[in-house]
């Protein structure tokens, strides 16, 4: 089954009949053992694209399917996808790395020990275990961002969105985390990622320009969003 498919999908965040597109005509996919990177200025819709694979955002036409379900009612199919945004906001900055995972854990209906025990290992990975008792909103933009990522990856889910996984990571981190994604897909999983570091892209897979789904004469304003 492919995990992620797009079919001719688009999505307005003022009425379509306004002329105001974010994304027109989304045709893609994304098969088990591949990593697919959308790349684009800012506000291009790439983080969108992400937010309609997991069911965060609805589609205004077209068809989006995650493990051949609507990620909008599918519990099964989300509970097999890790979406991992930007990292400042993607844990709770009150809590430790620690109490971020449990939360999750919990709502992601997955195994804590199981859970904890992946988070351990990527942390030892990226050398940064000794700071998971330390809440969120101490740590530095990039250490937030690192855990940020474990905790998305601890659940063992089969397909990853991310969304600019590098942001705040210094080069060495950035071999780590390219290492987690080549072994993730060697073994059947499969990668969908915003980013603009095309060089980052073309190391792990294919590279979709997200401006062929902008409509005709249309640019970016992020300022109106």
């Amino acid at each position: 089954m492919t995990p992620l498919q797009f079919e001719r999908v688009h999505k307005a965040f003022v009425r379509p009949d306004a002329g105001y597109g974010v994304v027109a005509n989304v045709s893609l996919a994304v098969r088990a053992g591949a990593c697919v990177s959308l790349v684009g200025e800012n506000g291009s819709g790439k983080s969108t694209i992400l937010r309609m694979a997991c069911g965060l955002v609805r589609p205004d036409g077209g068809l989006v399917r995650l493990w051949g379900g609507n990620p909008l009612h599918d519990g099964a199919a989300r509970a097999r996808t890790a979406a991992v945004f930007e990292g400042g906001r993607a844990l709770y900055g009150r809590l430790t790395p620690n109490e971020n995972l449990a939360y999750f854990a919990a709502v992601k209906g997955v195994d804590e020990a199981a859970a904890r025990a992946r988070f351990a290992r990527l942390a030892a990975r990226f050398d940064i275990g000794a700071y998971a008792g330390v809440a969120v909103r101490k740590l530095s933009r990039g250490t937030q961002q690192k855990f940020a990522l474990l905790c998305g990856l601890a659940a063992g889910a089969d397909l990853w969105l991310f969304d600019e996984p590098t942001l705040g990571l210094d080069a060495g981190s950035v071999i780590v985390l390219v290492d987690i994604v080549r072994a993730h897909l060697g073994g059947g999983g499969a990668v969908l990622m915003a980013t603009h570091d095309l060089r980052l892209a073309e190391t792990l897979g294919s590279v979709v320009r997200v401006a062929d789904f902008m409509p005709q004469g249309w640019a970016p304003q992020v300022a109106r969003r």
